[in-house]
């Protein structure tokens, strides 16, 4: 398992042979203040076709995207929100960080990615965090790792809490497919705004 610094690149698909799918997860601290507002951390995750910027809603997975029912998942009872045919999937919207280890998660089976995904983006936002006056610096524990979806060995783990006192959405890096493999690229970048904001603003925020 590697603890990521910015500018660290590894060989995903290529040093874990055989992984197909991938685990994002944040998780984070609840607000343990009396009175204090819940910090409701929501992951979301962006495709780049072409090394284009986002054209499409449908390239953006989110809590709030589409829902599916579920029988394609173990747990068939739940609803996630999904995009590209369950290509990617959301675990759900979690609003306190109240869970046990991981309070978001998005799967990705990168075998069903459209071939023309070039680069997929993971990033986190706190909701509202303009009006309930929040940053990451005031968030304990904070984290976004990547494991192997089918064996759960953690792959990589990279700390939001300490670098990203200012910032509201933090950027720690992307998958990028070279010559048919899937690199991760750790690039930590701190940056504000809501879900489609930084969405739309990724090509210029990653320079691509």
């Amino acid at each position: 398992m590697l603890n990521l610094t910015k500018g660290a690149r590894f060989a995903l698909t290529k040093d874990n042979p055989g992984l197909t799918k991938v685990n994002f997860a944040a998780g984070w601290k609840e607000n343990e203040h009396k009175g204090g507002e819940d910090f409701d951390v929501d992951l979301s995750c962006a495709l780049l076709r072409n090394r284009q910027a986002v054209g499409s809603a449908d390239d953006v997975l989110y809590f709030n995207s589409n829902k599916s029912d579920g029988k394609n998942w173990d747990d068939k009872s739940m609803p996630y929100p999904f995009i590209l045919a369950e290509a990617l999937r959301h675990s759900g919207d979690e609003r306190k960080g109240s869970k046990e280890g991981d309070d978001e998660v998005i799967t990705i089976d990168l075998a069903k990615l459209p071939a023309d995904v070039t680069h997929i983006v993971p990033f986190v936002n706190i909701h509202q965090a303009a009006t309930r006056k929040q940053n990451f610096g005031l968030i304990s524990q904070a984290f976004i790792r990547i494991d192997n979806a089918d064996t759960k060995a953690e792959l990589a783990k990279f700390n939001l809490s300490d670098d990203f006192y200012q910032y509201n959405g933090v950027v720690v890096g992307y998958l990028e497919k070279k010559d048919g493999e899937w690199i991760y690229v750790a690039k930590s970048l701190g940056l504000d705004g809501d879900v489609e904001q930084i969405a739309l603003g990724l090509t210029k925020t990653l320079q691509l």
